[in-house]
């Protein structure tokens, strides 16, 4: 017999240590110089995509908006700075979505093109349509019936019962401002806004696809690229409408425990809608009900033109099948080998 027969057992020791320092080696160098399968724990991030078919997939603002917030490092700068958790992040980037399409048709209606376009005509218009507050008695008495139209704030109408010093003013503004742009124009300036007179005062505008009227004031210190000014970019009001709905859920907290106002369980991030859009008296009341307020109900359905999911992010190579994986790991060790 050969020399591994029952009556020989010192040789059949020997291989068995020599296998288990051929495990033990190998091991050591897989351990030192390879890349193997790491189970984790990952990040969890949160992805979100207009549904295909929805307003919010024709439109190249809705687009970029989603895609800002659904960018990893932005979501870690987000997290990090405001100390969130994902629950709180998908929540907040839900309603940040929402309120994208119920402010402006997710960037694509014309009153806010407009506005955006031409933002030194809004105070202006603001101004007249607060002196015609008092002179619309004298046509909302004579025309009930279109009392609905004066709610919604029809200009037109308003301009059409205005009297003749009013719109005058309207005029002698509008024009002002059109001429200032021109000169913008040709002197080649970009920001019209730069050398208009005191007399258009746009610090009171609201700004961007989600109409942000007060801009965060925490945010500019982790992103100092974004203001207000800039907040036409679809990125920046993404980042912006975060951080506004982010400081105001301390205002939200306040407000309702000053007034006794307990807000249901969970729906904390939905009843940031009053604090945004108003009106707060209800949270000072006691009356507030997230579910009947006419503003949320569109914030809702514009949130419901989104795919939102968070799930655990691997890194890009823990995905390496198993092919890849041993050409990796003979690489390496060949590599260890000529190193010996």
């Amino acid at each position: 017999m050969g020399g591994f027969s029952e009556g020989n057992k010192v040789p059949r020791l020997l291989l068995f240590v020599f296998s288990l320092f051929c495990v033990h080696f190998n091991a050591s160098v897989m351990a030192q110089n390879l890349k193997v399968y790491d189970l984790g724990p990952y990040p969890y991030y949160t992805e979100i995509k207009p549904k295909a078919g929805s307003g919010a997939s024709k439109s190249d603002t809705a687009k970029i908006f989603a895609k800002t917030l659904s960018d990893h490092e932005v979501q870690d700068r987000l997290k990090k700075y405001y100390k969130l958790d994902n629950k709180q992040y998908e929540e907040l980037a839900g309603l940040s979505v929402g309120i994208l399409a119920a402010e402006s048709e997710n960037g694509e209606s014309k009153k806010y093109k407009l506005k955006e376009r031409y933002p030194w005509a809004v105070p202006t218009l603001k101004k007249f349509r607060d002196s015609e507050i008092d002179l619309s008695d004298r046509w909302r008495s004579k025309y009930r019936k279109l009392d609905w139209i004066y709610e919604k704030g029809d200009i037109l109408h308003d301009y059409r019962y205005a009297d003749k010093k009013a719109k005058k003013e309207l005029h002698k503004g509008l024009a002002v401002g059109g001429l200032y742009e021109s000169i913008a124009k040709i002197a080649g300036r970009d920001n019209v806004e730069e050398i208009l007179p005191i007399l258009f005062d746009m610090k009171m505008n609201s700004r961007g696809p989600t109409q942000i009227k007060y801009f965060p004031e925490k945010l500019q210190k982790e992103f100092p690229e974004i203001e207000k000014a800039n907040l036409s970019n679809a990125s920046n009001a993404a980042i912006a409408t975060m951080g506004y709905l982010v400081e105001a859920l301390p205002q939200l907290r306040a407000l309702a425990q000053e007034n006794g106002f307990e807000i249901p369980p969970g729906r904390e991030i939905d009843h940031l809608i009053y604090m945004y859009k108003g009106p707060r008296r209800e949270i000072i009341k006691g009356t507030a009900t997230v579910d009947d307020n006419i503003y949320f109900k569109q914030v809702r359905a514009g949130r419901s033109e989104y795919n939102i999911e968070t799930a655990m992010v691997p890194p890009a190579d823990a995905y390496m099948d198993e092919r890849e994986l041993a050409r990796s790991n003979s690489k390496n060790l060949e590599q260890h080998s000529a190193n010996e």
